[in-house]
């Protein structure tokens, strides 16, 4: 008997194999030599960590929090579809190998591998079918989360409708940084300035000035946050437009856009388009979006595109990030309209004459005729200095085959100027500007939408922003004279808006305006001492111009004029502050005094 019991025992530890005895901490000694070198590398790298942590810190934490999502999101992007495609896949060949194991024979052929258990092809399946199902309800929920940030909020319903007639006015400014003031924050804004006037004009009644502006903002993050407003605001400045693409793509962004691209980009492009039926897909691509947008390209990156470039966007985007705009405008005026507001609209002025950020041609257009074009591009620029004439002419035939080369429109324009057809310079700008493949201004179909929602809305009032700062120019161009850098205007040209604002306000009476009361006629001067805007505030708007300038220098293809335009204002900041007089330091805009006034009253193009 004890000798079977031992024979038996021998072939249970033959068919189990040999065995390590174990250690004294109850494991095999090679594994426990690891678990110790494990251990010992984690003591290193915490002892690393801690010592290299300050300088993480002093590296500036949040752009490494920054670069850290960037890398979950970017992998969550391909991963997603991925993970969808083998979990479908997964079903059906788990599900087939259920199905033929429940078939099989208990025993497989001799030599053979047997098939996998009916249990383990049943525990793929669920896997496979638990997968689906998880991902089914983040699209759900990545959905509702989606129609909740981009919903139509509706701010109106716990306001009263009607105000007494010796209460406080309360005037509320939405918009990006132009309407905050930049680089006046702080100082003044247009809303401010309106304020003040119209608080003048009817002393009965007290004017608090609430401005929700906000740096980079879009008009659909501006009518999400009028859904905090805990009073009913009795007027409603709108002054939103130069943000809608800019905050929503990266700026190192681009569509793949042309047909003979690398076939990677052009294949990612397509799996884009097909996984942005998924709400998921569209929620992490956002996201991964807006967080790249604070990555600003610099010397070290260098230019993403040349002369001949792609757009950041496709035209189906654009196409709805304009008809979004329309819709929320609508909306809101509607909503002011509801509640007793007076809704003034301004349409964002820009800089005319500032060069498009990224420059592309016809989607059809071919990689050796892409080629040839940047040659092209390069040979009329360099004989504009020698012979203008020849330079109009060669960008006049490259427009005649692309149109929508924005870097031509803007180099033909600054020809035509300097010779003196200033209207259809102005024309090539705007060319310029609309067809920018990265939009830093607001752009012609956004100000259209302004004066369609106007035209349906006649309690609104429309101020034309380009209109009245293109009456008070030299030749109707709107340039640094009024802008100290692509949109942000300078200390007359906000003058010149807000005064129009009021012309508007006193011609319908408002709040009570007094007859015998004109509407004001501002000085930039008595304006400035009033908001203490004195030398040293000079100076800091003109570091701060420098600042917003470094910001995006190296956005276009070629950096060289907005690098001098920065250096301009960071020598004239220093100027200032040893001493110099702002309008001495050689830079129009810098300074209370006014730009050279135009024939017609900016009040014309108020509406």
């Amino acid at each position: 008997m004890r000798a079977s019991r031992k024979a038996e025992g021998g072939r249970v530890r033959a068919e189990q194999g040999f065995r390590i005895p174990p250690s004294a901490f109850g494991l095999p000694p090679y594994l426990a030599a690891r678990h110790c070198l494990a251990a010992a590398l984690l003591v290193v790298l915490g002892g690393a960590l801690l010592v290299a942590w300050d300088w993480l810190v002093a590296w500036d934490p949040l752009a490494l929090l920054r670069r850290a999502t960037i890398g979950v999101l970017g992998t969550l992007l391909p991963a997603y579809p991925a993970v969808l495609s083998a979990a479908v896949v997964g079903v059906v060949i788990s599900g087939w190998m259920t199905w033929r194991a429940g078939r099989a024979v208990a025993s497989s052929p001799a030599g053979r591998i047997p098939r996998p258990s009916r249990a383990t092809a049943a525990r793929g399946l669920l896997l496979c079918v638990s997968t689906i199902l998880g991902l089914g309800l983040a699209e759900a929920g990545a959905a509702a989360w989606l129609g909740w940030i981009h919903r139509l909020p509706d701010w109106t319903t716990r306001f009263a409708t009607t105000a007494g007639p010796g209460e406080e006015i309360l005037l509320v400014v939405i918009g990006g940084s132009s309407a905050l003031g930049v680089p006046y924050e702080g100082w003044l804004s247009i809303g401010t300035i309106v304020g003040r006037e119209l608080g003048r004009a009817v002393p009965a009644r007290r004017v608090r000035v609430e401005v929700l502006a906000e740096k980079g903002a879009t008009l659909e993050a501006m009518h999400q946050k009028l859904a905090g407003l805990s009073r009913r605001p009795d007027v409603l400045i709108v002054y939103s437009g130069h943000n809608e693409f800019v905050t929503r793509f990266s700026w190192l962004h681009r569509a793949a856009y042309y047909p003979d691209e690398p076939s990677p980009s052009r294949h990612w492009d397509t799996l884009q388009r097909l996984a942005r039926a998924s709400p998921l897909f569209r929620l992490v691509q956002e996201n991964l979006e807006k967080q790249r947008v604070g990555l600003i390209p610099t010397r070290l990156l260098g230019p993403r595109e040349t002369l001949v470039g792609r757009p950041v966007c496709t035209v189906e985007e654009s196409a709805a990030i304009v008809a979004d705009f329309h819709r929320r405008l609508a909306a809101i005026v509607a909503d002011c309209q509801r509640i007793g507001c007076l809704p003034i609209l301004i349409i964002p002025p820009g800089n005319d004459t500032w060069d498009p950020n990224q420059s592309y041609a016809a989607a059809t257009t071919r990689r050796e005729e892409r080629e040839a074009l940047f040659r092209r591009l390069t040979a009329a620029r360099a004989r504009a200095a020698s012979d203008a004439a020849g330079a109009v002419a060669a960008y006049q035939q490259i427009l005649a085959e692309q149109p929508t080369l924005a870097e031509a429109h803007h180099r033909l324009a600054r020809l035509l100027e300097a010779a003196g057809s200033f209207a259809e310079a102005r024309r090539h700008y705007l060319l310029a500007r609309d067809h920018d493949g990265l939009p830093m201004r607001c752009i012609t179909p956004l100000e259209a939408a302004y004066r369609a929602v106007a035209r349906q809305a006649p309690q609104a009032v429309l101020v034309d922003g380009p209109a009245i700062l293109s009456d008070r120019s030299r030749h109707g161009i709107l340039d640094e004279r009024f802008f100290h850098d692509n949109v942000h205007p300078t200390l007359a040209a906000q003058v010149a808006l807000a005064e129009a604002v009021l012309g508007q306000l006193k011609a319908r009476g408002a709040f009570g305006w007094p007859e015998s009361t004109p509407a004001p006629t501002l000085d930039p001067h008595r304006l400035a001492d009033e908001f203490g805007i004195d030398a040293t505030a000079w100076a800091t708007v003109c570091q701060r111009t420098g600042d917003q300038l470094n910001l995006i220098a190296y956005v276009p293809y070629d950096p060289a004029a907005r690098i001098r335009l920065r250096d301009r204002y960071t020598i004239a900041a220093q100027r200032i502050r040893a001493g110099a007089r702002p309008q001495d330091v050689g830079i129009p805009g810098v300074g209370p005094d006014p730009p050279e006034s135009g024939m017609v009253s900016a009040k014309a193009h108020s509406e």
